[in-house]
């Protein structure tokens, strides 16, 4: 893992409760701002592979649940 923060979208599965979403767990992996219901945006030093286990490990999450987009990627995400 480099020093580097890289920046990413995490899109939740609109089925998930919005109270299963780990927002408060999130601060732990970076800085994230939700910008819509399910979608949150955000800068971690962690890569997308240790976000995804984050999730699933430290907040239960099946990996179907979410999906860990990097920024550029982000296009497919903002509409």
């Amino acid at each position: 893992m480099t020093s580097k923060e890289r920046k990413y979208y995490i899109q939740f599965d609109e089925r998930l409760p919005l109270s299963q979403i780990p927002s408060d767990r999130l601060p732990q992996t970076g800085t994230w701002a939700r910008i819509s219901g399910t979608i949150y945006e955000g800068s971690s030093k962690m890569s997308a592979k240790e976000l995804e286990s984050f999730l699933c490990r430290e907040c239960d999450l099946p990996k179907s649940s979410f999906q860990v987009i990097p920024y550029e990627d982000g296009i497919m995400v903002r509409r």
